[in-house]
């Protein structure tokens, strides 16, 4: 059927082959000999050609049991690579090989899956209990589906937004199958990889504005309306916001105006801490919101570090939450709270971000780029004791009573 094509032109037609549906990494190809009468050239072409697939990590053969798809080839540069004329007729699932029924070749089906993944984009200095959260979900997500993930990280003191040349230092030795790639690193880690990156998915622990595709993301401004909505069914009017490490016009700021302009407040007040794991300047931004000249009813507390200090400047100032002054707190799965209050909390899951970053690269290096999952975690209500003012409920309700009266 070939004819008398070199074994480049054939590993090129195999490639262009096994990156269209129905191939998918795990798919069992079928014998040397069976492609080749298939093909109608010399065996031994078909499998100098598997090889050279093998060699370049597309394809795994296992003794006694045959020849997978390891990964979908990727597409070539323009003007390069593997972009032949194909046999009229021939398509990838006439490569394929009846599906393995014995177990035992269903187990090495799977272990011939198996991918190097990587993770670009942390310090080893200053990472987050969340972001560790969600390193440990990817970790758990990349066993269970039985590939590999190494952490590449930079020396302490590092800044969070390296160079191409930082980037370039710290990857690992060979090329991997895909990498975790934290936004802010987006454009250090595309310059690094010449502008041509590999299988890629984007993370970031928080709202992302960046265009990046595919991208997993915490809706953490949906949190800030949530907080808001729950506030203003209590009765409440003057809801502010203690922020972390933006600033004025930042994310979270915007989020919090807008929230406040969509049910009809024109309270404004939001103090920013940029190092919210300093408790005197948590302590610090919430003073100046309680001694305005119009305090606030409410806060959202954007930021789980900043509970234990906010709870402390509550306690010396002789404010209990819940009875003098509403709290509502961001929350992270698998962190606690303080104890002492039954804190009412938007909850966030970072495992289930770090599980969802390595589903959706796995679609990216199986597919080449073909299927591309983006995710955006929206958050869940989780009602205590702190998000109102008692005092002030029992205030209405009594002003209601007598209105009925």
């Amino acid at each position: 059927m070939w004819g008398k094509r070199d074994v480049d032109d054939i590993e090129a037609i195999l490639s262009s082959l096994l990156r269209e549906p129905p191939a998918e990494a795990g798919m069992r190809l079928r014998s040397d000999r069976e492609l080749a009468d298939l093909c109608g050239v010399n065996r031994m072409k078909v499998r100098r050609a598997l090889d050279r697939l093998e060699g370049r990590g597309i394809l795994v053969r296992r003794h006694g049991s045959g020849t997978y798809l390891r990964k979908v080839p990727e597409l070539p540069a323009l003007g390069k690579g593997d972009r032949v004329a194909l046999p009229k007729g021939l398509t990838a699932r006439d490569l394929a090989a009846a599906p393995a029924r014995d177990p035992v070749r269903r187990r090495l089906s799977r272990r011939g899956q198996q991918l190097h993944l990587a993770l670009i984009g942390q310090s080893s200095a200053g990472t987050t209990k969340a972001n560790r959260l969600i390193m440990a979900g990817m970790v758990e997500q990349a066993r269970q589906a039985g590939h590999s993930i190494v952490f590449a990280s930079l020396e302490p003191g590092a800044e969070d937004c390296p160079s191409a040349e930082q980037v370039l230092r710290i990857l690992p030795e060979g090329a991997c199958d895909g990498y975790l790639v934290n936004a802010t690193w987006a454009a250090a880690f595309g310059e690094s990889m010449g502008g041509h990156p590999p299988a890629t998915v984007f993370f970031y622990p928080g709202k992302c504005l960046l265009p990046l595709q595919p991208l997993i993301e915490i809706e953490t401004d949906a949190g800030i309306g949530r907080a808001v909505r729950v506030f203003v069914a209590e009765g409440l009017t003057r809801i502010a916001m203690l922020g972390s490490v933006e600033q004025v016009g930042g994310i979270q700021d915007v989020a919090y105006r807008r929230a406040m302009e969509d049910v009809g407040l024109p309270y404004r007040a939001s103090e920013f801490v940029t190092a919210p794991w300093k408790p005197e300047l948590v302590r610090g931004g919430l003073r100046r919101l309680l001694d305005r000249p119009d305090p606030p009813q409410a806060v959202y507390v954007s930021d789980d570090h900043c509970l234990a200090p906010v709870a402390r400047e509550l306690a010396a100032r002789g404010l209990v939450p819940g009875r003098d002054l509403a709290v509502i707190t961001l929350a992270n799965r698998g962190i606690p709270l303080p104890n002492g209050r039954y804190w009412s909390h938007i909850e966030f899951d970072p495992k289930l971000v770090g599980r969802m970053a390595v589903d959706s690269l796995l679609k990216v290096v199986r597919t080449a780029g073909q299927a591309l999952i983006s995710f955006a975690h929206l958050p869940t209500w989780r009602p205590g004791d702190t998000h109102t003012i008692r005092a002030h409920v029992q205030a209405v309700r009594g002003t209601e009573m007598d209105f009925k009266g």
